[in-house]
């Protein structure tokens, strides 16, 4: 793990982040939670465990616990981090009762109805009478992963740099594997990384 704070996120997240909110406003909706780590890695660079990420149009919030606090310092040292102290749920509700947004989607593939049925008792248990309504979850199908197809530059660099094998540096992952999900498609782009490139930058040579 680097042991330099990124104290702001890099170029290439910005980018990522724009693509995901811009897929938000499409749909309607104030907040994206994160609950698959590859997606919180893919839009943060957190390789931590156990953490989910809630992303707003304006924000991006990591709730984890103390085991990880060191580590989403150094990794992503600008998100605004909140620590549980006991259940998942419990923090969740508290960052979504202290921003109150009125859509919030979550990757039904990747949260279990277990955890929402957590979430929204957790909401209505530390419920004020003053509190604005609680958000509706709105279940989501893919939208992370298809923004993850599309490879960026930072990414096919990274491939290509694997394929070569010099892969290295801090923007590889702590186990070595290539963040973002590049390693998901890693045996098939390694044979044709020229058809991926050509693909991405649209010449077709």
């Amino acid at each position: 793990m680097p042991t330099t704070v990124v104290s702001k996120p890099k170029a290439y997240l910005k980018v990522r982040q724009k693509a995901v909110r811009t897929a938000m406003k499409e749909l309607n909706l104030d907040g994206l939670l994160l609950t698959h780590p590859p997606d919180l890695h893919y839009l943060s660079n957190f390789t931590g465990e156990d953490s989910v990420g809630l992303l707003t149009h304006k924000d991006f919030f990591l709730v984890t616990d103390f085991r990880y606090k060191e580590q989403a310092h150094i990794e992503a040292g600008w998100l605004t981090t909140s620590l549980r102290d006991a259940k998942m749920s419990d923090a969740l509700a508290k960052v979504l009762h202290e921003n109150p947004m009125k859509r919030v989607g979550f990757e039904a593939n990747f949260t279990t109805v277990g955890q929402i049925d957590a979430i929204l008792n957790s909401i209505k248990q530390n419920k004020d009478k003053a509190a604005p309504p609680p958000p509706e979850l709105v279940p989501l199908e893919n939208v992370m992963l298809s923004i993850r197809k599309v490879k960026d530059d930072h990414e096919i660099d990274l491939i290509r740099r694997g394929v070569r094998g010099d892969a290295g540096g801090d923007q590889a992952g702590t186990d070595g594997e290539l963040p973002g999900g590049a390693a998901d498609h890693g045996i098939a782009i390694a044979r044709g990384v020229g058809d991926v490139v050509s693909a991405h930058r649209g010449d077709g040579s």
